[in-house]
């Protein structure tokens, strides 16, 4: 992250969530932000400047597939839900993501580190190798 002067936005995704009434996960997410926090204390870094947790950043999906019994067997299927709310996810990522390359375009050319998904990869790769150690 040092090496980078884009902000990577993390997301978190839940599934199977039978209670998703937002406030019962913010406090959830505000203490991971917090360890998060005291974390990058510890390394010397803001985590604000390296890190954007927001708590929009948060989705809460229904189980994927329901069943039933119908007699003596059980039936499943796959749920409207999911896949409506799958969909409202992807569509957040893209206006993530178009929001992003638009802040770039109009921004100073200089901030732009990786001009290839290849050379963001063979540098995501050098990092990972670094950590696995």
């Amino acid at each position: 992250l040092h090496v980078c002067k884009m902000q990577p936005k993390l997301c978190f995704v839940l599934r199977d969530q039978h209670d998703r009434s937002r406030g019962v996960h913010e406090d959830a997410l505000r203490l991971m932000r917090r360890h998060l926090v005291d974390a990058s204390r510890h390394l010397g870094i803001s985590l604000d400047r390296w890190l954007n947790v927001d708590s929009d950043a948060m989705y809460l999906l229904p189980s994927a597939f329901a069943s039933d019994l119908v007699g003596s067997r059980e039936v499943k299927w796959a749920t409207e839900l999911f896949a409506s709310e799958t969909f409202g996810l992807r569509k957040s990522l893209f206006e993530w993501a178009e929001a992003d390359r638009v802040e770039k375009e109009h921004g100073d050319s200089q901030t732009t580190e990786f001009r290839t998904l290849h050379s963001w990869y063979m540098h995501a790769s050098s990092v990972w190798r670094v950590l696995d150690r």
